[in-house]
């Protein structure tokens, strides 16, 4: 497909880089080897240290459609509004500068209306096997079955995140990453653009390839209260306005962001476990858990038995 006469692409890509030389070619490579042409690929570069910066420019120089943006380091939240903010396409796409478009993937760009499109993918670990996740071919138009996907998928992989989807500009509008935000950003955004989804189209159409490290998530991040709490009151927020129900969700924003932020916890449970935000959540939820969740976290909201136990752990 060639570029329309206007000269303004159909897909802006926005690729957020940072220190990430070992992987960057494969990244955009899977891009520029796409048969759809119609796009521009805007890589920020986030004040990397490394070679990503150059790479950046040598690709640049080879590919009109290509833009770089070198800026200070702000995370990757301020790297991909960096992208918004400089993006003319009709529809926008967010790929991560470790993980790689698959062959084929724009192609559904040929014939897609949707307000939001979401593609099947694959996870796979460096040197390691890949998963098929798999979806069904399907439109979702009526407030029902939209709610009705989204309770199913909204603590799933398949919503958390930005990749793997085809966004419309003009319904972003306004809408940013939260910088503030360093664990669950993606998570937030998505949120937000599904309130104004009227449409969505669900592919079987395999599209990214998502590269998963041999980390502990809660190792990688310690967060401290106010940070957390900061963190479920956007989560509460758009959840609360996508008017859905999954116990699964609220039980992850409760129960993953009290183990992000558990160091201070430890000293200072009751700001945690006072908070009417967390209360809020907790409330939700403890009907439908059993006895053995409601004593245990009854247990550990108790200031007295905190200490205790980590007076017996650092025995």
């Amino acid at each position: 497909m060639q570029m329309k006469s206007q000269g303004m692409p159909v897909v802006s890509i926005i690729v957020p880089v940072y220190n990430v030389g070992s992987y960057l070619r494969e990244c955009i490579e899977s891009i520029l080897r796409q048969s759809f042409t119609d796009f521009e690929l805007l890589l920020i570069d986030d004040g990397s240290t490394d070679c990503s910066g150059s790479i950046c420019d040598e690709y640049a120089e080879k590919d009109c459609r290509i833009k770089v943006f070198h800026k200070a380091n702000g995370g990757v939240s301020s790297a991909r509004n960096w992208g918004l903010e400089n993006a003319n396409g009709e529809y926008v796409i967010f790929v991560d500068s470790d993980d790689y478009l698959l062959d084929g993937a724009l192609d559904i760009l040929d014939e897609n209306a949707s307000d939001l499109t979401i593609c099947s993918f694959e996870t796979f670990v460096e040197e390691g096997e890949r998963c098929v996740h798999m979806q069904n071919n399907r439109i979702l138009s009526d407030e029902a079955s939209l709610r009705d996907f989204y309770s199913l998928n909204l603590n799933t992989i398949l919503l958390r995140n930005p990749w793997s989807k085809i966004f419309k500009r003009n319904l972003i509008g306004a809408l940013r990453f939260d910088k503030k935000i360093r664990v669950g950003e993606d998570t937030v955004f998505v949120m937000k653009y599904l309130l104004n989804v009227k449409s969505c189209r669900v592919s079987d159409k395999l599209f990214y390839a998502y590269r998963v490290y041999n980390i502990s998530f809660f190792s990688k991040y310690n967060l401290g209260i106010s940070e957390s709490i900061y963190i479920l009151s956007q989560l509460l927020e758009a959840y609360d306005k996508l008017n859905v129900y999954s116990l699964d969700f609220e039980k992850w924003m409760l129960l993953d962001y009290r183990l992000m932020c558990r160091k201070e916890l430890d000293k200072h449970p009751r700001q945690w476990y006072k908070n009417p935000i967390v209360k809020s959540i907790y409330n939700r939820i403890k009907r439908r858990m059993g006895w053995k969740f409601r004593i245990r976290y009854a247990l550990l909201s108790m200031p007295l038995f905190i200490r205790m136990s980590n007076f017996i752990k650092d025995k």
